[in-house]
């Protein structure tokens, strides 16, 4: 987790408000008061129906005919009440609402349950797989996001985490693609390895992610040919 120490408890309490029944956002506008991405409204509107905002309130209509109010906070002059909260999209094979929440620092991503209201943070925009049957999130933060690589699988009604993976060392992870439903493809940035890169600070290095049975597993190609120096 990139946050400085005197925000980790901010954050997490933060998070558990998210997660919890009741609804605590904020917007970046600070003293202005709330401003919502001009393109949410037509993401709205493809789905009228089933998402709605009034003012600072977001709607999110339930299959069980009720609906859910997540009402924003103009209180940014806090971090532990600042964030922004905006409609991004509805995954409506899977039954989910991806909504994103812009902080006083940094960001997150939120998918909601259309058949429980259930939320659950996935950290980063989710990629598919090609079946559909789970999903990747990579988050590449230097600071106040979250830094790593998440997979969740849809079950009934619910998330499951297959891996929720932070590097220890300085390593930032780009999603570059599923090669098909159990095999997923990386690029890695991070410190140089001198004995590719003399000359270089950094370096791009491809990584495969396979799931090995029930377990999902690095594998790093350091071939000359596929790792790429960067000088900045």
């Amino acid at each position: 987790m990139q946050v400085t120490p005197n925000k980790v408890f901010a954050y997490s309490s933060l998070l558990a408000t998210l997660l919890s029944g009741s609804a605590l956002f904020d917007t970046i506008a600070h003293a202005e008061g709330p401003s919502y991405a001009e393109n949410e409204v037509d993401r709205i509107r493809k789905y009228s129906n089933l998402v709605t905002r009034d003012k600072d309130t977001l709607y999110l209509h339930l299959k069980n005919g009720s609906k859910i109010a997540i009402k924003s906070e103009t209180k940014c002059d806090r971090y532990e009440t600042c964030a922004i909260f905006e409609f991004a999209d509805y995954i409506i094979d899977k039954g989910y609402y991806l909504l994103t929440i812009g902080l006083y620092e940094g960001n997150e991503w939120m998918m909601v349950s259309d058949e429980t209201g259930k939320k659950h943070i996935v950290h980063a925009n989710p990629f598919l797989s090609p079946d559909r049957s789970r999903f990747v999130t990579a988050s590449a933060s230097e600071a106040h996001n979250i830094n790593g690589v998440f997979i969740w699988r849809f079950e009934t009604d619910e998330l499951q985490s297959e891996l929720s993976y932070e590097p220890k060392e300085y390593a930032l992870y780009d999603f570059a693609g599923w090669n098909d439903n159990t095999t997923i493809s990386l690029k890695k940035f991070t410190n140089s390895d001198k004995s590719f890169c003399p000359n270089a600070n950094f370096m791009y290095v491809p990584v495969v992610l396979k799931l090995n049975k029930t377990k999902w597993e690095f594998r790093e190609d350091r071939s000359k040919d596929k790792v790429i120096c960067d000088s900045r």
